[in-house]
């Protein structure tokens, strides 16, 4: 099926379309007119969120994990724990159709918890990069900001009150891994999303 039937389908004009699933109205006519290919997983995010199917762990509601990370007493460290492991568990593309069905950087932004939705949207948009998928048009305004101090994990805040410098050595490692670019930008100091205990 293509990306122009999945939209006739729901009889939506490509304004409406592009609205509804954060993609940019110039991007979907390219993908409508063949001038670039619409990727995969556009088209299965897309036919999912209308035939809607969801895992079967999330019975049709987030599942207790994703709702952890909505939690308002949940610590930044916590969260940083709580939503790699999320991302463990459902996978790259799952993770990012839970992560735009609930839209869970607009729920962060609305509650001005800037660092949940800064670190969220840097995963999104290293996911996005790593399937070639284009940037969800609806955080755009999002991205055009940052935090105005470094936020860093706390084991680095410990280690730094010990004199060990470690915030100097944490933001190296940062900049110098290929996750930890999507983070920087908006002033978080991340360089490993996977390998969560």
């Amino acid at each position: 099926m293509t990306i122009k039937e999945l939209r006739k389908q729901t009889g939506l004009s490509q304004s409406q379309f592009a609205k509804k699933f954060h993609l940019n109205v110039r991007t979907l006519q390219t993908w409508e007119q063949n001038t670039r290919p619409t990727p995969e997983y556009v088209i299965f995010l897309i036919k999912s969120i209308i035939n809607n199917k969801e895992d079967v762990a999330m019975t049709g509601k987030l599942s207790i994990r994703s709702m952890r990370c909505l939690d308002e007493n949940l610590t930044y460290d916590l969260f940083r724990s709580e939503i790699c492991h999320m991302l463990n568990y459902y996978k790259d593309l799952a993770f990012v159709e839970i992560i735009l069905r609930h839209d869970f950087i607009g729920v962060f932004w609305k509650k001005h918890w800037y660092a949940k939705a800064f670190y969220t949207l840097s995963i999104l948009d290293y996911l996005s990069d790593q399937y070639d998928m284009p940037y969800f048009a609806a955080y755009d305004q999002i991205r055009s900001q940052k935090l105005s101090q470094p936020q860093f994990p706390q084991d680095i805040n410990i280690l730094e009150k010990l004199g060990n410098n470690a915030k100097k050595t944490a933001i190296k490692e940062c900049q110098n891994s290929p996750i930890g670019k999507y983070f920087y930008k908006y002033n978080i100091v991340e360089w490993s999303i996977y390998d969560v205990i």
